[in-house]
């Protein structure tokens, strides 16, 4: 699928709705400690859901693509602190910047490097001497084991 035609389906939609439904009445139910829960896992992987959503945007420009991301970092920073700092107190703030320290780094590392090796690959993939993968290059045992043929290109 080409960046360019990112389409949901009637099915992706219905269950990302249904998946708001659903975590909406758990948090009616259970009360404002069920909502802090969330947001607490929400917060805690913020910069993969950042990522997710800079990657999975539809506009073809970068720097608004970086803004959805970096916003919607922010929205759980601030969404997460206040309710936090409202319901438990100025002292919890404390142990909330904690775990972004404690969290954040790693996971940013983590994007940054799978962010890298995705340019690179995508860069090897269009380079001309890859164009054409022959089971003689590789090892035998590799060979062997994926039973791999020679593969030919039919617009030579």
């Amino acid at each position: 699928m080409s960046p360019e035609s990112r389409n949901f389906t009637i099915s992706q939609l219905l269950s990302l709705t249904a998946l708001v439904a659903i975590t909406m009445s758990v948090v009616r139910l259970l009360g404002p400690s069920a909502l802090f829960s969330l947001l607490l896992v929400a917060y805690g992987f913020a910069p993969t859901i950042a990522m997710l959503v800079m990657y999975l945007a539809r506009h073809r420009s970068t720097k608004v693509r970086l803004l959805l991301g970096a916003s919607t970092l922010a929205l759980l920073a601030v969404a997460m602190l206040l309710h936090s700092g409202l319901s438990y107190g100025s002292e919890s703030l404390y142990f909330v910047l904690l775990g972004t320290v404690i969290e954040w780094p790693g996971q940013i590392a983590v994007l940054t490097f799978l962010h890298l090796l995705r340019q690179n690959q995508s860069i090897e993939v269009s380079s001309p001497h890859l164009d054409r993968w022959h089971a003689s290059d590789m090892p035998d045992s590799f060979v062997s084991v994926l039973e791999l043929e020679p593969v030919t290109r039919s617009d030579d």
